[in-house]
């Protein structure tokens, strides 16, 4: 389910979710690639130093990495399963793992006779070059660290917007299998919950079974490919009228006084519900 957190920048959207991640019970994955929570004081990870292809890959890694590369294609995907049905039998294929799966698919892309997915292919591979030298962590052992009750703020030094696209949606597929369910947090990074890319990852990752507190400065951010699974909203002050507009749909009882809003004042809605409450927060 989703908590969407609405308001423009500097109205407390921030502070509310430093908060709300207090009371939290299964992990919480807080994706700060903006420092915008460097006084958590809790564990660290930076995406950054992870090379994904020291570890070996099934379907589903193919899915995610996929899904971060390119919007509505699933050549990867598509060329990762050949490559999985040649090297075992195909009632095992989507669990099956192989050290060299992307590349071999990549591989097969680019010799192909899909003109368009040949350029793909070729785009990608500079993008899923991750053998600095500096990248040297494996995956897994990063992953191996988190444990029920943790926050983990995940960082992404030196990255291009598309590589830790890719290294989140890898990340959180594999959260997803080893817990029974997260809670991540984004504050703002609107390239990462883009609908051309949740065309794929949305087959692979839960959005009802996870939690997601996802915080965007305009509505127009927020993907429509996600507004079946919002359970909550919370409004600070609003940037313009078709943020007012958007609520409407769901028949929140919200107009344009939004606009007019105090630093750090919002409105709760549950959807299922009607209006909780009108609390106020304390900025610091």
């Amino acid at each position: 389910m989703i908590d969407l957190i609405t308001g423009k920048t500097k109205s407390g959207k921030t502070t509310l979710i430093k908060e709300k991640i207090k009371t939290v019970q299964n992990p919480v994955i807080i994706l700060d690639f903006k420092n915008d929570f460097d006084d958590v004081q809790t564990k660290t990870i930076n995406l950054g130093l992870i090379d994904p292809f020291l570890s070996p890959m099934n379907y589903k890694d193919a899915v995610a990495i996929n899904s971060g590369l390119v919007e509505y294609s699933q050549f990867l995907a598509e060329r990762s399963q050949e490559v999985l049905k040649d090297f075992c039998l195909e009632e095992d294929w989507k669990e099956f793992k192989m050290n060299d799966l992307i590349d071999e698919a990549l591989k097969r892309a680019t010799n192909g006779w899909n003109q368009h997915e040949n350029a793909k292919a070729k785009e990608s591979r500079r993008f899923l070059n991750f053998k600095k030298s500096k990248q040297e962590l494996i995956l897994e052992d990063e992953i191996n660290k988190i444990e029920q009750t943790d926050i983990v703020v995940i960082k992404t030094e030196g990255l291009h917007s598309i590589q830790t696209r890719v290294l989140s949606f890898l990340l959180l597929s594999r959260l997803q299998e080893k817990f029974p369910s997260i809670t991540v947090v984004s504050d703002n990074i609107n390239y990462l919950w883009r609908d051309g890319h949740l065309f794929s990852f949305s087959k692979i990752f839960d959005f009802e079974k996870n939690n997601l507190l996802l915080s965007f400065n305009k509505t127009e951010n927020f993907p429509k490919r996600l507004k079946q699974h919002i359970k909550n909203v919370f409004i600070f002050k609003l940037e313009n009228n078709s943020d007012v507009d958007f609520f409407k749909q769901f028949n929140i009882p919200i107009d344009a006084k939004a606009k007019r809003f105090r630093q750090g004042k919002y409105v709760e809605y549950n959807l299922n519900d009607i209006l909780i409450n009108e609390p106020e927060i304390q900025m610091a």
